[in-house]
């Protein structure tokens, strides 16, 4: 067994490739387990790993849950969450009422007579992929699934096509999600990699026709993990059982804020993004999309602020979101300046043209709090000379 530690992004590829091991029989399949805690992504990066396979193979991928049955010329993708059946699910009961549905034996390729009777293919040369999502979190129906692969056969013992390829999603016990330890538990010829959690890769794997929202986007850009994984960083008063900022919330948080009468303003609105988010992620989305909304060319303005003058003392509007305003855009510049210091002195002149002293001395403030070798670059020297009766003070 292979265990190697990815980021989200390498995912596809891995799942991809090890699509085209084309097994001789049902034991030679390459079992890829993609692990790793709540809402990396997992799920959709495996579906498109599968999605891009298929469409190499110039087969159409189609879902095959709701009852529908792949035919000649695609690829049946079948999801099963195991999280949803509990053990007397897998004995595939033999009962001649209508009482009883055959769960299992409807989800899983050609574990009844149905399948060879309503597809083009034949078990010999059915082509797809089953993906075995939340599997760790059953340690019965987790066992049955290994021992099935390994005999090449399902729990009732018919033969499992020869052409269908395993994926297994779940959790390890090390996320605290009452899943099984994989590491140990996990059998033989698996492809095993971990996911683990990375701002840069979560950015990365959401570009072209999987793009977030801006605001996302320069949140979790300048914010980082605690904006993208407060699950597991516990940012300041968030409890425990309070909705958290995954990167699943915030898919869901750029299709809403993509729709065409989004306000953060209405109160109905910001509950949708706090119900997904929580209180503290909502706050800094908020604050940034009205950032957003001014800040088209904030890269310019910090290249060349006396050619926006205008435009940047515009800015200073009052009210309350006139501060929230500034108070995301100051938070957005420090963070900037935490992942690159050569950005202090130009914003520093951004706000010198800007024209408020307080919002300089604020900026100036927390720049050297969260990079403190900022405090000998000549803009803070020359800063602090100038100001240095209100700082005493």
């Amino acid at each position: 067994m292979s265990d190697f530690e990815v980021t989200v992004e390498a995912i596809p590829e891995i799942v991809e490739k090890n699509l085209r091991h084309t097994p001789r029989n049902a034991r030679d399949r390459i079992v890829t387990c993609v692990n790793g805690p709540n809402g990396l992504g997992k799920s959709e990066a495996t579906e498109q790993g599968v999605e891009s396979y298929a469409e190499a193979q110039a087969l159409r991928p189609v879902y095959t849950n709701d009852g529908t049955v792949a035919q000649k010329g695609e690829y049946g993708i079948t999801v099963m969450n195991f999280s949803n059946y509990q053990p007397e699910d897998l004995q595939f009961p033999n009962v001649t009422e209508d009482v009883y549905r055959q769960v299992v034996s409807d989800v899983l390729p050609f574990a009844n007579s149905r399948w060879g009777a309503q597809s083009d293919y034949s078990r010999d040369d059915y082509r797809g992929v089953l993906i075995c999502d939340e599997v760790g979190k059953n340690k019965q129906l987790f066992s049955a699934m290994s021992q099935w692969v390994c005999e090449g056969s399902w729990g009732n013992g018919e033969k499992i096509p020869s052409g269908l390829q395993i994926i297994f999603l779940t959790n390890d016990a090390t996320h605290n999600s009452s899943a099984v330890n994989l590491t140990s538990d996990l059998i033989n010829r698996v492809c095993h990699v971990t996911v683990r959690k990375c701002v840069k890769a979560f950015l990365n794997f959401h570009r072209g026709n999987r793009a977030l929202h801006p605001v996302t986007t320069a949140c979790a850009k300048y914010i980082g993990e605690d904006y993208v994984f407060t699950q597991w960083d516990g940012r300041k008063g968030e409890k425990p059982g309070k909705p958290f900022a995954s990167p699943r919330s915030h898919r869901r948080n750029s299709r809403i804020m993509d729709e065409i009468n989004f306000d953060p303003k209405n109160i109905s609105d910001r509950a949708r993004i706090h119900g997904n988010i929580g209180t503290l992620a909502t706050v800094d989305t908020v604050a940034c999309f009205s950032v957003h909304d001014q800040l088209d060319e904030l890269d310019a303005m910090l290249e060349d602020p006396s050619a926006y003058k205008e435009q940047i003392r515009a800015l200073c509007v009052g009210g309350a979101n006139g501060d929230t305003l500034t108070a995301g855009l100051i938070a957005m510049l420090v963070k900037r300046v935490k992942l690159d210091h050569s950005e202090f002195a130009k914003a520093m002149q951004f706000f010198e043209v800007m024209g408020v002293d307080e919002n300089l001395a604020t900026f100036a403030t927390m720049a050297v709090d969260v990079a403190p070798e900022v405090a000998d670059t000549s803009a803070y020297v020359r800063h602090f000379c100038e100001s240095a009766p209100d700082y005493l003070f």
